[in-house]
C-alpha cells in the first residue's frame, strides 16, 4: 500500500457501551496521535563490556491523542463529559476505505476553546491513553 491523504479520515467515540457503536465526531480539521512511547532502563553495569550501554524495556506508554474541531455544541457537550467522567473511554481512529483503524482507550485531558476575533472558533482536543494501543487486521 502506498501513500494515501488524511481526507475522510474520522475521528469516534464509542457511544455506548451495551451496543457497541463507535459515533463520528463532526467538524474535525486536524488530528494526530496516540504517539506510545516505551521507557529504556539503562543496566550498565561496571560489568558491562566493549564501552556501550545496556539497556532493558521497562513500562510501555500510550502517549495522547489529539484533535482540532470547529466549535459545535453536540462535541463540546461529549467532550465535557468525557472529561468530566473518572472512566476512560474507548475511541477509534478510522481511516477511509479499507485502510484500517487504530482503537485505544483514553481520558480527555484537555478540552481549551478558542474564540478569535475574526477566524474560526474551535475546540483543542488531547486525549490521555490508558493502556494499550490496538491495529485490528
Amino acid at each position: 500500500m502506498g501513500a494515501f491523504a488524511g481526507i475522510g479520515t474520522k475521528f469516534q467515540r464509542l457511544d455506548s457501551e451495551a451496543i457497541p457503536t463507535y459515533q463520528d465526531i463532526a467538524g474535525i480539521y486536524e488530528m494526530g496521535g496516540p504517539s506510545p512511547t516505551g521507557n529504556m532502563i539503562d543496566g550498565t553495569t561496571f560489568d558491562s563490556t566493549d564501552g556501550w550501554k545496556e539497556f532493558v524495556r521497562g513500562l510501555k506508554d500510550g502517549g495522547s491523542a489529539s484533535f482540532s474541531l470547529l466549535y459545535n455544541q453536540t462535541a463540546a457537550i461529549a467532550m465535557l463529559a468525557d472529561f468530566n467522567d473518572p472512566v476512560p473511554h474507548s475511541y477509534k481512529i478510522l481511516f477511509p476505505g479499507a485502510l484500517g483503524s487504530v482503537l485505544f482507550d483514553g481520558f480527555v485531558s484537555e478540552l481549551p476553546i478558542t474564540i478569535p476575533i475574526d477566524d474560526k472558533v474551535t475546540i483543542s482536543v488531547t486525549i490521555k491513553v490508558t493502556g494499550g494501543i490496538d491495529i485490528p487486521a
